[in-house]
């Protein structure tokens, strides 16, 4: 049962608002009214604390408990289905609950719906009217204008920093490319330096070098992620000889195979870790669709 006592109440809609929903679009924490009801099962809010930057701070999440806080929303605990095990909480555990919820709300004469940008939500839920996405939440509520201000849970703070966040990663990753491209360039004039006590200087610098871009990978995790998709590709086109006019002849064989497919092996680790940096950002979402 929904703790907002709604039960057969065609006036008063209950909204159940996804992970997918809140990180791309979370103004719609703002939008709760006498006839419209919003909620957030445990599953949801577990997922949503799983993210944090690189400070350890969750500001999404922050978000979310000053809408609790605020009486904008409500927090309904439904645990996860059994059987279900620690890692797979975050995925296909969260949609059953939400699922699950839904229905059995709708069977109860509630009039409930799922907001979300989740196919595996959208489809099941869709067929009886029970799923809208994000913007077609926020175009039939502006309408109504029934948004709180938005000062009430910080929401125009955390929007703002959110552009800065991917302002400060696009141009990090850019400098970082750049610093790849030119390493290349420049790599027997670099290397020189770095032998000028032979293995003992190699050594140290290999060491502190790896120690370096493993901390990059835990606190920039998407300018690193670039780092690796821009030595991949170096890797990938200077594996392979090609010479003489169009169409050009290409030297192909086993050194060259091993030596493009590590190139190719190095550009889908910078792919992992570039989706492992956008999860819980709007772009995320986006990656999530295309790739899964």
């Amino acid at each position: 049962m929904s703790d907002f006592s709604i039960k057969r109440n065609l006036d008063i809609t209950q909204y159940v608002l996804d992970t997918s929903a809140i990180i791309r679009n979370p103004e719609i924490l703002s939008f709760s009214s006498q006839d419209t009801k919003l909620v957030i099962l445990t599953p949801s809010l577990a997922e949503l604390g799983m993210y944090s930057d690189r400070s350890g701070q969750n500001e999404l999440q922050q978000l979310v408990n000053r809408a609790l806080e605020a009486g904008l929303v409500k927090a309904i605990d439904v645990g996860y289905p059994s059987g279900q095990n620690q890692a797979k909480r975050s995925s296909k555990a969260v949609d059953t609950s939400i699922v699950a919820y839904v229905l059995d709300q709708l069977s109860e004469g509630i009039k409930t719906v799922c907001v979300s940008l989740d196919k595996d939500l959208l489809v099941p839920l869709a067929k009886r009217g029970a799923a809208i996405t994000p913007d077609e939440f926020l175009n039939l509520h502006k309408k109504n204008d029934t948004a709180v201000p938005a000062a009430t849970i910080g929401l125009a703070e955390f929007q703002h920093r959110a552009k800065i966040w991917l302002a400060v990663n696009i141009v990090a990753s850019a400098l970082t490319a750049v610093a790849c491209i030119l390493a290349y360039k420049y790599i027997d004039t670099l290397l020189k330096y770095v032998f000028v006590f032979k293995w003992t200087s190699a050594f140290v610098f290999t060491v502190m070098m790896g120690v370096f871009f493993y901390w990059i990978r835990q606190k920039y995790r998407i300018p690193y992620a670039v780092t690796e998709i821009t030595i991949g590709i170096i890797a990938a086109l200077t594996s392979v000889n090609v010479s003489g006019d169009f169409p050009f002849k290409i030297e192909f064989d086993v050194n060259t195979s091993i030596k493009l497919a590590g190139g190719f092996y190095i550009i889908v680790r910078g792919l992992d870790n570039l989706g492992k940096g956008f999860e819980g950002r709007r772009a995320g979402i986006y990656w999530q669709r295309y790739f899964g």
